[in-house]
């Protein structure tokens, strides 16, 4: 994602980085977990805005939301975890996820109407 979305050090992220994307573990249920790619739009420079919004559009159709501040542009189906868990099935659950995030982001690099 650094290629599509490169660092922006004088202007820091919603996360205070440089970057202003994320691959968050999200769990706020305590029953399951899921990856999904985030984007900030605090001190977002207007080409990586339009960037987010571009790669944004390969997962929503409809418009987004003027004067957004964040954006889960990608999200995997969740992994549950409640019970008792194997932590090397979570872990494979989660690797598996992983490949589907690498997977959009091959799928966003490769369309021409970026960068």
């Amino acid at each position: 994602m650094s290629t599509l979305l490169p660092d922006t050090p004088e202007a820091p992220s919603g996360w205070n980085t440089p970057n202003h994307y994320f691959c968050e573990t999200v769990n706020r249920d305590g029953e399951s977990v899921r990856i999904q790619l985030s984007f900030s739009a605090h001190n977002i420079p207007d080409g990586l805005r339009a960037q987010c919004e571009r790669i944004d559009a390969l997962t929503h159709s409809g418009p987004i939301p003027a004067g957004w501040q964040w954006r889960v542009t990608f999200k995997t189906p969740s992994v549950p975890v409640s019970g008792p868990m194997d932590e090397a099935a979570l872990f494979a659950g989660l690797d598996k996820y992983l490949e589907g995030v690498r997977e959009f982001e091959a799928k966003a690099a490769n369309q021409s109407f970026l960068c």
